[in-house]
């Protein structure tokens, strides 16, 4: 009698799933943002992973886990379902603008970080992001 039930596993999984979709998909807004930034400056990559904020490093154990949640959940209920929701979180990612509103905040947070601790590496990521500006907000 102490069984869980299908239907709960389920929708553990699909919650569980989504959760982890928004936040990679914001993750990978966030690395395209400053690499959008890198790439109007013509800066090579070494200086853009100084843009990145510091959560970013759980952005491949983050979609790892979203997979792995994935194929449990085509191995205990339904394979096509399964993949429909790989196929429409991976739409989503390819289809949708990067909403800089989102990915600024925590760019911005990271300059002012290495601002505090080497002022001229600050200063050169923040002429980034202006130069960025200046040009339109171009999308590499």
């Amino acid at each position: 009698m102490n069984e869980i039930a299908p239907n709960s596993i389920s929708g553990f999984l699909i919650a569980l799933f989504v959760v982890l979709s928004i936040v990679d998909w914001w993750m990978n807004m966030v690395q395209h943002t400053t690499m959008n930034i890198c790439r109007a400056n013509d800066q090579p990559k070494e200086i853009c992973v100084m843009l990145n904020p510091f959560f970013i490093r759980w952005a491949f154990p983050i979609t790892l886990l979203r997979w792995v949640i994935a194929g449990a959940y085509a191995w205990l209920i339904s394979w096509q379902f399964a993949l429909v929701g790989l196929f429409i979180a991976w739409l989503i990612g390819v289809l949708s603008p990067i909403p800089l509103y989102l990915t600024l905040p925590s760019i911005f947070k990271k300059i002012s970080i290495v601002k505090s601790m080497d002022h001229e590496a600050g200063s050169l990521l923040e002429s980034m992001v202006s130069k960025w500006n200046a040009v339109g907000r171009k999308h590499y």
